[in-house]
């Protein structure tokens, strides 16, 4: 009985690109998927919906942290000695590192790059992929 449990709990080909898709477009495709699951009134499998949920979480995060971050920043770039290590550090954080084609990457780009690959790569093996709070909020959540 557990052979078979098992083998119906792996995911398919089709829900670990969709979950995959879902991190590299920021959630989107996951949000689609979602729309279209509601409409069509069909559950999804706990492994598609723990990676959209992920994936949606974290773009929320991301644009929630760096929208945060740029009002800090710009209130204490009117302080005199803060603004001129602001300026610094945004620079060497966002100066273009690799050149390929018209695509310009710094070390923060890298970063987030690297992050979406590792992502990816989990989840295409058929992983619950851990992040470390995000994870845990997801399966607080949803299972």
């Amino acid at each position: 009985m557990s052979y078979y449990s098992s083998q119906y709990n792996i995911p398919t080909i089709p829900e670990r690109i969709i979950a995959v898709l879902s991190y590299i477009t920021s959630g989107i495709v996951g949000i689609i998927w979602l729309l279209i699951g509601a409409l069509v009134k069909s559950n999804l499998k706990p492994f598609l919906k723990y990676h959209i949920m992920q994936s949606i979480f974290l773009m929320l995060l991301y644009y929630l942290i760096a929208h945060l971050l740029i009002f800090i920043l710009n209130i204490l770039a009117y302080v005199p000695f803060f603004n001129a290590i602001i300026s610094t550090l945004n620079f060497f954080l966002n100066i273009s590192l690799v050149h390929i084609g018209p695509f310009h990457m710094s070390i923060i780009n890298i970063f987030i790059f690297l992050f979406i690959i590792y992502l990816s790569i989990g989840t295409l093996k058929g992983k619950y992929v851990y992040v470390p709070w995000v994870s845990n909020v997801i399966k607080g959540n949803i299972f």
